[in-house]
């Protein structure tokens, strides 16, 4: 069975911006990372995946495109 885990938050308290922790969320569990490691880790993970997203514009449009296809 798949299973699928949100990051629901990424805190940065310093004055650098380094995170500090991060608040991940799963189907029937969470769980607060404060490992600066693997909160950095989850951070750029992170930001990877938001580089790589679509627009709302691009979203709409491939989700209309899809829908006319079935």
């Amino acid at each position: 069975m798949a299973s699928s885990v949100r990051i629901r938050a990424i805190v940065s308290a310093t004055s650098s911006g380094t995170a500090q922790a991060a608040y991940l969320e799963g189907q029937g569990n969470s769980h607060l990372v404060s490992d600066p490691n693997e909160v950095g880790m989850l951070a750029r993970r992170y930001a990877m995946i938001r580089t790589q997203a679509l627009n709302s514009e691009e979203s709409a449009r491939l989700i209309k495109q899809l829908a006319g296809e079935l």
